[in-house]
């Protein structure tokens, strides 16, 4: 009885401290979000590869169960079983979507992979955009076919490019090559075919050449073309080419005028999201269109009605690209708790708008847009009033107080969305840009106002060209004083942080301590951040030193076209590159692979480089890795590396020291480690190289190609412990099958 009043009073305490938390266990879509993307992110742990498709024989009885489960959790009243429902229904939308896709590639490989060359047809699904001399759109497929064989990917969306452009919403038919979605082959690096599948993408068309194809007549289609077309001519009276590629970007998705110089500024300066599509768009566009109609002697509910259908309009215009429907999906929830007359929680409306997305594409959970956009916007809900409660604007003038509550709300706005979406971009970029909060303040505003002006330029160019053309000078201007203002970027040191977290407890910390903050009393919440923080802090860190004790090596063979790139992760972290072929590999493959797997494994840096043969472009390779890697050694047993002049003036600028291997040598790169040095002599057919590693108990291979091949070997990645020994056969055949004869 004792216990039961303790834990009664214990309760009540939590509930006086966190009253929020109480009430948000009451918002049903909220919480049935949440445990959606729970009941999905445990079937993904559990079965993270394609689900058997015997799964599929039984594809009815998935769908009634589903249904079943998605009914009782809408009008169950009880709380706990509507939250069951909902995560079992977040399992088995995971295994249902794993063993749909396993099925139709399936259904591909059996009929269609080894035809090089096969037909496309569908309709034309998004407008399409010219990026590098190609269009590229989306098509829904009616089928993919060779002659001779059955087709597949019967509706399904396919990324297409040509070279010729496709019409508007029409139908074609195209003759190229399909490249299915495919794992990222390394570790770490971007997946694409999560990415696809999360976008429900099934691949991309390249198409040599449009068979068949005949313009879509249909309204949506000769609206589509008329407006594109209306917007592009008011475009072009933009003068500078750059400034007009940020507006066909804004407004048309059109990326193929943007400049690289122009994206790498945006990105910098931590406003690319202005140039996606989004909810920003979706804002400034329904602003507009309700600031037009304030002047209409028009019903609430009726303005609220026509804003949504324009928004949906311009949905159907661009095509459903994700972050663009996430955020129409968001503008209607909220839309229709306003015209419903109830009270407009936002955290509800935000579980609405997940939920609908989860069901539509579960894996998309695990994507960084998604998580992203949501990051954003419960931040926005969340933080935002917060820190404008926190930071008040101070007793001033009527004029002057509204300007500067006006700017105290940006920056509560921009600071509370990089708050939040913190973790995101650690775990999955390894960036963070500083700039981004600051720059944030006017480049949104400006951007607005840019966005506003272009629009009224739109309606005006038709009817009164000079107040059209008026207008578009007036974006322009609005651009270009945005674009001065991000390139301060330039000369603002520290603007952009790499940090390297992987491990998921700094990450949990984090959030727990952000909802903390959240759902505390009000009258509670300083002293809760002065107690709480440097807590989190201090258990931080010390989930960072039990990582950083850990004496595990790593040995990993990149796959890379035509080169053999491979490192070791030492017990005491530190990483060996080992690199050879025609070429070495570019630098864009050292970012695009080794990088990310540094990244993903935790503390390491870049000790020592080895070329077994000395590389044209050494110097190409090696100039991009020393300015981001203390590197401290270049090995090779090619004599013509040590002697080369162009690479050792190269090196004496930086305090890195070279070596010449012979065959058998023997290094010990820290204590009760060795590698070996075993070179094959060049032959007719060729000649390869291999390092033997001794970690603790266990040996393991790295070479080089095979005797004759020019392919890679494939990615393959092998942990050893100190207390768990690796068998020698083992990892000779996983390396290398060569060793294993």
């Amino acid at each position: 009885m004792k216990n039961v009043m303790h834990l009664q009073k214990i309760f009540s305490s939590i509930k006086n401290i966190f009253p929020e938390t109480f009430f948000w266990i009451k918002l049903p879509a909220f919480c049935g979000w949440c445990a959606l993307s729970l009941g999905i992110a445990t079937a993904h742990g559990f079965f993270p590869g394609a689900a058997d498709p015997s799964w599929i024989v039984y594809h009815k009885v998935f769908l009634a169960t589903m249904a079943l489960l998605g009914l009782t959790a809408l009008f169950s009243s009880s709380r706990p079983l509507r939250l069951a429902c909902f995560f079992c229904l977040g399992f088995l939308l995971h295994e249902r979507a794993l063993s749909e896709q396993y099925t139709v590639f399936s259904e591909w490989e059996k009929s269609l992979s080894p035809v090089k060359r096969c037909m496309l047809s569908g309709r034309v699904a998004s407008a399409p955009s010219l990026i590098k001399g190609k269009y590229s759109f989306v098509l829904a497929a009616d089928s993919l076919f060779a002659p001779g064989r059955p087709g597949v990917l019967k509706g399904k969306d396919i990324i297409c490019f040509s070279m010729k452009e496709p019409p508007v919403c029409g139908p074609i038919v195209l003759a190229g090559r399909y490249s299915p979605p495919k794992p990222c082959p390394n570790p770490g690096g971007f997946d694409p075919y999560l990415y696809s599948m999360a976008n429900n993408t099934w691949g991309t068309f390249f198409g040599d050449s449009i068979v068949r194809s005949s313009p879509g007549f249909s309204l949506v289609s000769r609206l589509s073309q008329t407006v594109r077309r209306s917007v592009t001519t008011s475009l072009a009276s933009v003068r500078n080419e750059e400034y007009r590629g940020i507006l066909l970007a804004a407004f048309l998705n059109d990326q193929g005028e943007l400049t690289s110089s122009m994206k790498d500024l945006f990105f910098k300066a931590g406003i690319y999201h202005l140039l996606a599509l989004s909810g920003f768009n979706i804002a400034i566009l329904a602003g507009a269109v309700l600031a037009f109609l304030f002047f209409v002697p028009l019903k609430k509910e009726w303005k609220i009605l026509i804003s949504l259908a324009v928004i949906w309009a311009y949905l159907l215009f661009i095509g459903f690209i994700p972050s663009l429907f996430r955020s129409v999906i968001m503008a209607t929830v909220v839309s229709a708790s306003f015209l419903v007359q109830r009270k407009n929680y936002l955290l509800n409306a935000l579980g609405i708008a997940g939920i609908v997305w989860l069901c539509l594409s579960p894996l998309s959970l695990f994507t960084p847009s998604y998580q992203l956009s949501f990051a954003a916007t419960f931040g926005l809900i969340t933080l935002s009033p917060l820190l404008q409660k926190a930071f008040p604007a101070p007793p001033l003038n009527p004029i002057a107080k509204t300007a500067v509550s006006s700017i105290f709300s940006l920056a509560a706005v921009s600071l509370a969305s990089f708050i939040a979406t913190l973790p995101v971009l650690m775990y999955h970029f390894n960036q963070l840009y500083i700039f981004g909060i600051f720059a944030n303040l006017f480049c949104v505003t400006l951007m607005s106002i840019s966005m506003w002006a272009a629009l009224a330029g739109f309606m005006f160019q038709p009817l009164i060209p000079v107040i059209g053309a008026l207008c578009m000078r007036a974006a322009e201007g609005m651009v270009f004083i945005m674009v001065q203002g991000a390139g301060l970027v330039r000369f603002v040191p520290w603007t952009a942080l790499q940090p390297t977290l992987p491990y998921l407890g700094p990450y949990v910390l984090y959030v727990v301590f952000l909802l903390g903050t959240v759902l505390v009393k009000k009258d509670f919440r300083r002293r809760y951040v002065l107690i709480a923080l440097p807590c989190f802090c201090m258990a931080a860190c010390l989930c960072l030193l039990a990582h950083g004790r850990d004496r595990s090596a790593q040995a990993i063979s990149f796959s890379i076209k035509n080169s053999f790139l491979a490192a070791v992760r030492w017990p005491d972290h530190r990483v060996w590159i080992f690199g050879s072929g025609p070429e070495t590999p570019s630098y864009s493959a050292y970012r695009r692979t080794v990088l990310p797997w540094l990244q993903k494994t935790g503390p390491g840096k870049i000790d020592a480089v080895i070329f077994p043969d000395f590389p044209g472009n050494a110097v190409q390779f090696l100039g991009p890795l020393l300015q981001n890697e203390p590197v401290k050694r270049i090995l090779s047993m090619d004599p013509n590396c040590v002697g080369d002049e162009n690479l050792r003036s190269f090196l004496k600028a930086s305090p890195v020291s070279m070596g010449l291997l012979k065959d058998h040598d023997v290094l010990v790169p820290t204590p009760g480690c060795t590698c070996h040095v075993y070179s094959q002599p060049k032959t007719p057919t060729g000649h390869w190289t291999s390092f033997g590693i001794r970690i603790y108990n266990s040996v393991v291979f790295l070479s080089d190609k095979t005797v004759g091949r020019q392919d890679s070997l494939g990615s393959t990645t092998i942990t050893i412990g100190p207390s768990k020994p690796l068998r020698f056969e083992r990892a000779i055949s996983e390396f290398h099958p060569l060793f294993a004869h």
